[in-house]
């Protein structure tokens, strides 16, 4: 058996052999990994470059004062410097109380890990670790007051098909100022997930609360949250489902009156459909208290459908290079008003003549003395293209425009408001003469009114009113 074995020197040499095979491989998978590495870095970077480019794009009141991009192999890092921008600067610029935060810059430093295994983490693309670094004028008063901690900071993962994730964090804190004020934040938590290009997009940010305690009283904002499931439409609009909530705002000033909000909501909710928008939106209250007022479901609710999304579309891209590009400040404001009511001019007779309807369900409140509520909806079907043409256009729209409201107030509710006023005396004659024409009616113990104007003709609970022609 001992003739079978090999011997000591061909031994190593067979040991010596296998070594050098498998440095070899190893060096084989570091250079391809390290080559993997280095172009995912570079389509990472230009998929940075494409977000930031639309950043600026789609937010004209936001411009990119600079960008250093320093690549490496496996990692690369990233300062991209923006300002207020457009007319939003031009707004600022024109008030003393507002030059400086136009000259106000912020920069965001990106530190990309590079794929396909970055930081020997994950599987990905890439990942990005943001922070929000202010000027420097206030970096260091910030600092201190964060414990060194980033004012803002972001972990985003590039997935390998364009996709990302974010999810983002700034923390809480207490600062007391020198005239005896404090300020409690108790920080912001956040995700956000998109497709390649921001195509589709979904987010959630909550945002416990604020406290501001000083000499002239207390201000709390509590329970803060905002989500949205959004989709591009014509590359230039997003829609879909947003909402936006706030439990609490109460003010309590040492002297004046006090404020109570309870359940503040926003919500909205836009479709495409068949080439046109439909939109949906509400914002109400659940309570508010002030001085002798006490009220509870306030609201708005409309919705806005058969909206043509392609004449929207150019609306919102030319006003949005109108704010960019044509200064709104000094003798450059006539120039930039001009421009955008021709927009408005040449897109929204375009949105017309698709026969958008405007509806409003309900804008009303409720008190314990009773109710307000109003209703609307507006419509101008029928319109011909050749009718918008020259100056007898806006005289088309009145011609064609089919208009409704309702209108009901509980008696004793206006009396109430007419009291607060001072205006009850000299309301009330004509609030009478009113009822005894017949243009407000009594239903049980509320005041009630329809109104309609349809082909140019205004009627008032069903009796014609003339009206002046000009």
């Amino acid at each position: 058996s001992s003739a079978t074995l090999p011997s000591a020197p061909r031994l190593g040499v067979l040991m010596r052999t296998k070594f050098e095979v498998l440095l070899l491989v190893l060096l084989v998978v570091a250079g391809g990994y390290t080559s993997a590495a280095w172009w995912i870095g570079v389509s990472a970077e230009r998929q940075l470059r494409q977000t930031e480019e639309q950043l600026v794009d789609t937010y004209s009141y936001i411009a990119l004062l600079s960008r250093d991009y320093q690549r490496g192999v496996f990692s690369s890092t990233e300062d991209v410097t923006y300002a207020p921008g457009g007319s939003l600067s031009q707004l600022l610029q024109a008030s003393p109380a507002g030059r400086d935060l136009s000259a106000l810059h912020w920069t965001v430093h990106n530190t990309i890990h590079h794929g396909p295994f970055p930081g020997l983490r994950t599987a990905a693309l890439a990942t990005i670790d943001s922070e929000l670094l202010l000027p420097p004028g206030i970096r260091q008063q910030v600092s201190t007051v964060l414990q060194g901690r980033p004012i803002l900071a972001v972990h985003t993962t590039l997935g390998f098909s364009g996709a990302s994730t974010a999810e983002l964090v700034s923390p809480a804190f207490q600062y007391r100022t020198a005239d005896g004020a404090s300020v409690t934040w108790r920080g912001v938590s956040g995700s956000v997930r998109a497709t390649r290009a921001v195509s589709t997009w979904s987010g959630t940010l909550t945002a416990p609360g604020l406290t501001l305690d000083g000499p002239s009283g207390r201000l709390e904002l509590l329970g803060f949250d905002v989500s949205a499931n959004m989709q591009r439409a014509l590359d230039t609009v997003y829609v879909g489902q947003s909402a936006f909530h706030l439990a609490t705002i109460t003010l309590r000033p040492t002297t004046g009156t006090p404020l109570s909000i309870q359940g503040i909501s926003l919500q909205g909710d836009t479709a495409m459909n068949a080439g046109y928008l439909d939109e949906h939106a509400t914002v109400s209250a659940d309570r508010v208290d002030a001085a002798q007022f006490s009220v509870t479901r306030i609201g708005y609710e409309q919705s806005l459908n058969h909206l043509h999304a392609e004449s929207f579309a150019g609306l919102i891209s030319e006003m949005r290079a109108v704010q960019r590009d044509i200064p709104t400040a000094g003798a450059g404001r006539s120039a930039a008003v001009r421009a955008n009511l021709d927009i408005l001019r040449r897109y929204g007779f375009e949105m017309a003549l698709h026969q958008p309807v405007l509806e409003i369900q309900r804008l009303g409140f409720v008190t314990p003395e009773g109710e307000f509520r109003l209703s609307a909806k507006l419509a101008v079907p029928g319109l011909r293209r050749e009718e918008l043409q020259g100056p007898m256009a806006a005289l088309a729209l009145l011609q064609h425009l089919d208009a409704s409201a309702d209108l009901r107030v509980d008696a004793a509710l206006l009396d109430k408001l007419l009291d607060a006023s001072g205006k009850r005396a000299l309301v009330s004659a004509q609030l009478q003469q009113l009822e005894s024409e017949g243009y407000l009616r009594r239903d049980g113990t509320a005041l009630t009114t329809s109104l309609s104007y349809r082909a140019g003709a205004l009627t008032i609970n069903g009796q014609n009113v003339t009206v002046p022609r000009t």
